[in-house]
Order: C-alpha cells, then structure tokens, then sequence
C-alpha cells in the first residue's frame, strides 16, 4: 500500500507539471493530496471534459464559485498511475484540438443571454431545458451545454433548471 502512494504522489506532481506544460492550462493551488484541478483562459473546459469523455477518460467539471473560476477536477489513485502519459497526450491533443475549432469563425455562444433570459423571467424553466436540448436519448458525454448554463446562472436558478433537466431526461414519454 505504501509504495502504491508514493506512486500516486509522484504522478500528481507529474501530472500537474505535465497539465501546466500543455498551452491553455493551468493548475489550480498545489494538490497536496490526491486532488488535481485545472482551468483555462483560452477554452471552454466544459467543451473539454466532453472531448475527453471522448477519449473514455473522465473527469469532472466544476463550475465557477466566487474568485474560483469554472475548471476541471480529477482524482489520481494507484489504479490510474500507470495511464499518465497516455492521459497527459490525450489531454494535449483535445485542447490542441478545441484551440483549432476556436480559430474557425463560429456565432457567439448563446449560453450566457439565454441563462440571462431565464433569471430575467422571458424564459420558463421548460424552455431553457429545451434550448439546452434536453432529450432522453442524449448520451452523457455530451455535458457541456447544460454546464454553461448552469454556470452562468445564479446557483438558486442553476438547481431549478437543472432538475427540470433531469426530470424530462428520465420522465416516460
């Protein structure tokens, strides 16, 4: 067990080296535990956890809070130490990739006027869920829209969209 920790320590300070080399990213704090947590200046992070979803890793999104801005969490443990390199490419290459598609002229992101639309009452709970594309069939991967969303909401407008999400997820037709 002792040796399985000291392996994770080392590949939490790897993967924080390896995370701040990658053009984009930053960590958050110095993880003195088994906690790493990064963000970005320069693309959605929540565009990024659904490209490495992709790629079947998973990681966490985390939206803003306060000074904290939105970013991505992940846990190391023993059983993921033998997969950082694999993980620091894969992670290089979806920002690589996101960077790309941002240089691609595109409208502005929708996310933040409708979030305000809702909080300012033009939008029912329904509709914003419905804009967001809520729908059944929907796969989980495919999580950055409604974490925009909710991002740019007031956390007390974010829960009552987000259970209406939910609910027309899993409702039976």
């Amino acid at each position: 067990i002792s040796a399985c920790l000291v392996g994770s320590e080392m590949c939490i300070r790897d993967r924080c080296k390896g995370v701040d080399a990658i053009d984009g990213l930053a960590v958050l704090g110095e993880p003195d535990g088994s906690l790493l947590a990064f963000s970005s200046d320069s693309l959605d992070v929540f565009s990024l956890v659904d490209a490495m979803r992709e790629r079947e890793w998973y990681i966490q999104p985390q939206f803003a809070h306060d000074h904290v801005p939105k970013s991505v969490h992940l846990t190391v443990t023993p059983i993921n130490v033998p997969h950082r390199d694999a993980f620091l490419t894969d992670l290089a290459e979806c920002v690589a990739e996101l960077h790309s598609a941002a240089k691609e002229p595109t409208k502005a992101d929708p996310m933040a006027a409708m979030a305000a639309a809702f909080v300012s009452g033009q939008l029912s709970i329904p509709d914003a869920v419905a804009a967001i594309g809520a729908d059944p069939a929907r796969t989980a991967g495919e999580s950055a829209a409604i974490n925009r969303v909710l991002d740019a909401l007031p956390a007390e407008h974010a829960e009552a969209v987000l259970r209406e999400y939910f609910h027309q997820m899993y409702a039976s037709p």
